[in-house]
């Protein structure tokens, strides 16, 4: 009988040995692949922080050239008011000594072309710019000048017709060289940087562009490129870039390159956008093999981790490995459902926004609608949408437009009760539902929305200014003969579009 017992303890003993070294081993496998995703997952994640620096940075230089631009247009502008406060005060301005002086005031500002006519005998007496594209201006070219460039100012003083400007190529040129300068001191992370090729030729080929701002390469700036040109993996990469420029105006594309100051050669993600102004592409990479690196990194943290737990789990006796695969399977549900709660919520979100999306508004107005044919309780329902909105990104831009979007829902989601719910139904068009709301107070409310959103300056992305928005309104409440929701709505629709009929910026009660 004991021995009996003992063979029985040991077939105990060695069936738990082997459950438990069964379960490290299933353990195991499963943790080794869920540390290859992980893996696969912050690798993705990094690249695609990295596609967002990317992007933003080249924005951010686009958004420089304009800026630079106004400022030098601004700074020419007052160089002409200065000179024509110069030549407009000569104490003799019909003696020929004011072409003489005129050259003197002109010489301090040699960006600064002009042109003096003589009104009686209709000559031009003096004219500053001199060499190739020089001309005698007629009449007719100075007005057509005058509607053509940036700056341009016209006086009479005496015997004189003066004429002053500064042409759009020398601004262009002031900032490209600012640009030039700007990009050279640039300091990015991981070997990164930026670079600009001018586009000469759209149709591609051999001399297609011109490498004009390259801080890697600066002695090669001016360099000739071709479409036809490889990296060492054989890709086109100039030929991918000017295709995607001339198609979306903007790509992310990868290629072979060598890293700043180094002959090391890898894999690199690069972003770049057409500003059409000056034919400029201009672009932006980061190499990957650093993201691989960070990836390694958090691999071999995790790898750790993964043995810890194993020997643990070797170690646990078959009952403690029962309990824990108990409690894991209940940790899992719980992780799950809170997992899963989260993601819908998020989904029901619109992105730009932050409202609810139409998906959560129809979800909503069916069990409202089923809660009013149940219990007969009632929901005010507001149909509405900006006025005007296509003139606002017709004239602005649909960033603006989108700008203007996400004020609106967020100084709406600051004026409703907690228990109401703003819901984008598409483009410019809001739902907002409120339940439970006395029908009494439905003018009340929609008249102080409405003052709200009319008080709202919405500041434009360029920061020269600010919009002012209106909206129109239609209310409604469920009625015994709905056959659905989707009536309510309907009526909803109607009664804002009677709003915008009458004027706009008003509510109408269907």
């Amino acid at each position: 009988m004991e021995s009996i017992r003992r063979r029985y303890r040991l077939l105990i003993i060695i069936t738990l040995l082997v459950f438990a070294l069964a379960i490290s081993v299933v353990f195991s496998l499963a943790i080794r692949d869920i540390a290859r995703s992980y893996r696969e997952r912050a690798s993705a994640s990094m690249i695609a922080i990295k596609k967002d620096y990317l992007k933003d940075t080249v924005n951010n230089t686009i958004r420089s050239i304009e800026d630079k631009l106004a400022v030098q247009t601004a700074s020419f502008t007052r160089a002409v008011e200065e000179i024509r406060r110069h030549l407009a005060v000569y104490s003799q301005p019909e003696d020929l000594a004011f072409i003489g002086y005129s050259r003197e005031v002109l010489q301090a500002h040699p960006e600064v072309s002009a042109v003096i006519r003589d009104k009686i005998s209709r000559n031009i007496v003096y004219q500053s710019e001199r060499g190739a594209g020089a001309r005698e201006w007629s009449e007719a070219d100075l007005l057509a000048m005058q509607k053509e460039e940036p700056v341009f100012s016209r006086f009479t003083t005496g015997r004189y017709d003066v004429n002053l400007f500064v042409r759009q190529a020398v601004i262009d040129q002031h900032v490209k060289d600012q640009m030039r300068d700007e990009i050279h001191r640039y300091v990015f992370s991981n070997d990164a940087y930026l670079w600009v090729n001018e586009i000469v030729r759209y149709e591609g080929g051999k001399d297609y562009a011109i490498r004009r701002i390259h801080p890697n390469l600066k002695e090669t700036e001016g360099m000739l490129l071709s479409t036809d040109m490889t990296d060492v993996a054989g890709n086109l990469p100039y030929l991918t870039e000017l295709e995607g420029v001339k198609r979306d105006g903007e790509l992310f594309f990868t290629y072979f390159f060598k890293k700043k100051d180094s002959d090391i050669v890898s894999e690199k993600v690069t972003y770049a956008k057409l500003y059409r102004p000056y034919n400029w592409i201009i672009a932006m990479g980061v190499h990957l093999d650093d993201i691989e690196a960070y990836a390694d990194q958090a691999n071999v943290a995790s790898a750790s981790s993964v043995r810890h737990l194993v020997l643990v789990i070797a170690a646990v006796t078959a009952c403690l490995m029962a309990v824990a695969l108990v409690l894991l399977s209940l940790l899992e549900r719980w992780y799950f459902r809170k997992t899963n709660l989260a993601f819908r919520e998020k989904a029901d979100l619109d992105h730009l926004t932050a409202a609810y999306n139409r998906r959560a508004a129809e979800e909503l107005m069916k069990s409202l609608f089923s809660q009013f044919k149940i219990t007969g309780q009632n929901s005010v329902i507001l149909m509405f949408d900006i006025d005007d909105f296509k003139k606002i990104n017709d004239m602005y831009g649909h960033d603006q437009g989108d700008a203007v979007l996400r004020q609106l829902s967020d100084a709406l989601s600051h004026q409703i009760r907690s228990s109401d719910h703003l819901c984008r139904w598409g483009g410019d068009e809001f739902l907002l539902v409120c339940p439970s709301m006395p029908e009494s107070d439905t003018a009340a409310f929609a008249a102080k929305l409405l003052n709200q959103v009319s008080g709202l300056e919405i500041p434009t992305l360029n920061k020269m200014g600010s919009i002012k928005i209106t909206i129109s309104i239609g209310l409604v409440r469920f009625i015994r003969t709905d056959l659905g929701f989707m009536d309510a709505i309907k009526r909803a629709d109607r009664a804002m579009y009677r709003s915008k009929e009458a004027g706009k910026n008003r509510a109408t009660i269907a």
